[in-house]
């Protein structure tokens, strides 16, 4: 949606499909499908070592300034719940090889898709009836940015680098 707000078609779908299905699927372009390919394979490694190793990274499941991070295994689901900070996620997920390249794409990510949630906004004020930018300004803070849109330095790579309050599908901790 590069058209202004409340000026194109796409934007009026845009809300139908989310007022009809509750959400509304969004394309990737290559480097963003990439990105997430990138710390799927990361999670699936992460995920696959000890619990105890897990809890020593990312600490217990609970409520960090009022907002939950952490790590559980819980009734449905294992999880690991991170939270942007400037430059980084909260907690850090560390690679078996001690580096965070895993943290670093995940932290690129979650501040990808907030500038894609972000630009969203509008599109959806305009189609409420609402100014442009009235949805925004319910929002927290914006992550920082990336240097650039994924940058070896931005993905750990050369050094290291340290996010809906929801509790999950049960609602909260078990």
């Amino acid at each position: 949606l590069r058209a202004a707000p409340g000026s194109s078609g796409a934007g009026a779908a845009f809300v139908r499909r989310l007022r009809r299905d509750g959400y509304a699927p969004l394309l990737l372009t290559a480097s963003q499908a990439a990105l997430w390919r990138e710390v799927e394979g990361s999670a699936a490694t992460w995920f696959a070592q000890s619990t105890e190793a897990k809890i020593e990274q990312a600490g217990a499941y609970a409520h960090i300034d009022r907002k939950f991070t952490g790590y559980r295994d819980g009734k449905y689901r294992e999880q690991l719940e991170v939270r942007a900070t400037p430059g980084a996620v909260h907690p850090a997920p560390v690679d078996a090889d001690g580096r965070l390249r895993f943290s670093a794409a995940l932290s690129l990510l979650v501040r990808t898709l907030d500038g894609v949630a972000r630009g969203l906004l509008p599109h959806v004020a305009a189609e409420l009836g609402c100014e442009p930018r009235f949805l925004a300004g319910l929002c927290d803070a914006a992550p920082s940015a990336p240097s650039d849109n994924g940058s070896s330095e931005d993905r750990g790579e050369d050094r290291g680098e340290d996010g809906g309050e929801d509790g999950g599908e049960d609602g909260g901790e078990d």
